[in-house]
């Protein structure tokens, strides 16, 4: 398997990506739509923000290694609601204590849905304007606009939840197995998956990722992305005093068992818990592959023998009544999460944002 060699803190650390990296060729076409579509929104005001929004923060990396094959228009969108993710992540990050969060919470969720109030936002209008154009695109099914409003809507409202980003934020997560699954809905990792569905780059019923193999793949995927962010920037959050990072949750859980473990020690062990999370992957996708083939070859014989046809009813609950058309979605499906994967590890060691502790 592949080795990356990372350094967290002067601490070298070996990690599993056993994924190719791909790369769409209209990245640099793309961006400037995006960076006239943050211009139109008055989303970043700053002149001296804005110019390294638009010169360094090279966002339009992650959406380019991330989804390969999207034409031009979809790209564009793809950036739109990447930034519009990294902007909502820092402008919630420090306020722990804002009363005010869960009227932001429910104003932007009502935005997503295009009601916008009368003094509404700039990131408001900005999330009004992106739901608009996922509605209108005519890319794919009303299931599929209904399930990826509820992931970015599970995301702001995780964000805007006081009482959960005040247990990051005062050391009140306890191990590693409390601390992953909050990571995975803070992230923003989930509604970033689903954006191949909304826009039609994968041919895959929503309801299939509902099956408890596709949700276990993309909890893994969703692992490797935010473990190595963690250790990326173990260094700038330590700068910024910012305790959200697996690396000090692992310390502050052997500290409470009294069990002795270094900085050094528990970098070490985040990047096990990456290399597992992939290890994971590989087994998972393993035996949905040997289940997707077994389907695959009974689906040929049975269209050889006449005995059924591509446009058969099918039980989206059981394979073995799966079209061609279905599994071909979910190996696209599949593509999706290890194109992430691998475009989060390359687009962070490039990126500016992780180079310096006063970046954004």
């Amino acid at each position: 398997m592949e080795k990356h060699r990372l350094s967290s803190c002067g601490v070298e650390v070996e990690l599993d990506m056993p994924f190719p990296l791909k790369t769409n060729p209209l990245a640099q076409e793309a961006w400037p739509l995006t960076v006239q579509w943050v211009k139109t929104h008055s989303l970043v005001r700053d002149p001296k923000l804005l110019w390294y929004f638009e010169n360094k923060l090279d966002y339009y990396w992650l959406s380019a290694y991330a989804f390969p094959t999207a034409d031009l228009p979809r790209l564009a969108q793809i950036n739109d609601w990447m930034t519009f993710f990294y902007l909502v992540d820092l402008v919630l990050d420090d306020q722990v204590g804002d009363e005010h969060l869960k009227d932001v919470s429910e104003w932007l969720m009502a935005a997503l849905r295009g009601k916008l109030r009368d003094s509404a936002s700039a990131k408001e209008k900005a999330l009004a304007n992106l739901g608009r154009r996922i509605r209108e695109g005519g890319y794919s099914s009303k299931e599929w606009l209904e399930r990826f409003t509820g992931k970015v809507e599970n995301y702001i409202k995780t964000c805007c939840n006081r009482e959960f980003k005040a247990r990051h934020h005062n050391k009140k997560v306890s191990s590693v197995e409390e601390y992953l699954p909050m990571r995975r809905a803070t992230s923003g990792v989930r509604p970033s998956f689903e954006l191949a569905g909304v826009l039609g780059l994968v041919n895959v019923p929503p309801t299939v990722l509902n099956r408890k193999e596709l949700v276990a793949l993309s909890d893994h995927a969703n692992d490797v992305i935010t473990v190595f962010n963690d250790l990326i920037s173990l260094e700038k959050e330590l700068a910024k005093g910012d305790t959200h990072n697996l690396v000090l949750i692992i310390e502050e859980e052997a500290k409470a068992k009294q069990e002795a473990c270094s900085r050094a020690q528990a970098i070490q062990r985040t990047a096990q818990v990456h290399n597992k999370a992939i290890s994971d992957f590989l087994k998972e996708q393993a035996k949905l592959e040997l289940k997707l083939t077994e389907r695959e070859a009974k689906l040929k014989s049975e269209l050889a023998s006449g005995k059924a046809s591509a446009s058969d009813s099918e039980d989206l609950k059981n394979i073995g009544t799966w079209t061609q058309s279905t599994i071909d979605g979910v190996r696209g499906y599949l593509d999706v999460l290890r194109c992430w994967m691998r475009s989060n590890m390359n687009w962070s060691i490039m990126s500016e944002r992780y180079k310096s502790k006063s970046a954004a």
